[in-house]
């Protein structure tokens, strides 16, 4: 088998899965070096940067390949426009001047070698998916479904996202850890209990920013970790909730900053633990007498920034099977 000194591949990995992964590593069998172009347009549903470092993430530890990213729209087909090649040709050849073959997993491998103008070889691995049958498309479309297909490194992407909301002692930590044990899947920390217990004195609303950031960390690292669905124990909107509750003179700013992570986190529901249990004072718990105004004040706050929500009152072990059955139905 003749092997190739530098090869290129085109796509947009739009849901980057194994396939892709798999054509990515067959044509790295035909090669001594590979180099990718993750061809993105802008405000595609998926954006192109996710995609550009889920490939570039995955392939890392490969010294033969070099991913590259161009966002600049282009006609993604020729029959847009009679100058389709020659806007594309450019932008192959500064990402891989010296190309010796191309690969794709479509007939345009060889409309590439054609309008390049140049003595290059082409390959077409896997056209009809019967190595791996599965298509961006499919992904999309369904992503639960086809979830162990999609690629390790995107699919934190289509992960669904729970928020466990309550005043104090509604048993939060409790029921996120026991969900995420159900599922089998990773949770987020509350963050601010971790804080006020490393600086045992009266919390500014500088803590506040940094409870923000913190907590924000631990969500996402949880995603990155989680497989299907991640569970956070509280978020940004329950921490603005408690600022004016701990700091009686604060910032606007803060407030502001703090309604900006609110503003942009995209959790698939918000579970609201009723306060309708008896408390349990654990020396961390400030507010207990407040309980029902706290959760008035929670549900306030996800009204008035149209959050996805749901209120889980019974005993714990009723919320526990509630809470399953919301999961449940998010992951079909």
């Amino acid at each position: 088998m003749e092997i190739f000194k530098n090869g290129f591949l085109l796509g947009k990995f739009y849901g980057f899965h194994i396939g892709h992964a798999f054509l990515i590593e067959s044509a790295l069998t035909h090669c001594e070096h590979l180099t990718v172009l993750v061809a993105t347009i802008p405000k595609e549903d998926i954006s192109g940067v996710y995609r550009y470092e889920a490939v570039k993430e995955y392939f890392k530890d490969y010294s033969n390949v070099t991913v590259c990213h161009y966002d600049k729209y282009l006609p993604q087909e020729p029959s847009e426009d009679p100058h389709f090649w020659d806007k594309w040709i450019p932008v192959i050849l500064k990402t891989c001047p010296d190309i010796d073959i191309v690969f794709a997993s479509e007939d345009y491998a060889k409309d590439i070698v054609q309008n390049l103008g140049v003595n290059v070889a082409y390959k077409v691995i896997d056209k009809h998916r019967e190595s791996v049958t599965i298509s961006g498309t499919d992904i999309r479309n369904n992503p639960m479904k086809y979830y162990d297909y999609i690629a390790p490194t995107m699919r934190w992407y289509f992960n669904k996202k729970i928020a466990i909301l309550g005043a104090e002692s509604v048993g939060k930590s409790t029921m996120t850890k026991r969900l995420a044990d159900y599922y089998r899947t990773s949770y987020a920390i509350e963050y601010g209990r971790i804080h006020c217990e490393n600086n045992k004195r009266k919390l500014l609303d500088d803590d506040f920013v940094i409870i923000t950031d913190e907590q924000q960390i631990s969500i996402d690292t949880a995603n990155r970790d989680a497989y299907k669905i991640m569970f956070s124990d509280t978020e940004a909107l329950t921490t603005k909730v408690f600022l004016p509750k701990y700091c009686l003179k604060y910032a606007n700013i803060t407030e502001k900053y703090i309604s900006q992570f609110i503003k942009k986190q995209e959790f698939d529901c918000y579970i609201v633990l009723s306060a309708d249990n008896i408390s349990t004072q654990d020396g961390t718990r400030n507010f207990l007498s407040d309980r029902q105004s706290h959760q008035e004040a929670i549900i306030k706050e996800l009204d008035l920034y149209k959050k996805n929500y749901v209120v889980l009152t019974g005993s714990y072990e009723e919320k526990f099977l509630k809470a399953i059955n919301i999961c449940n139905k998010i992951l079909i």
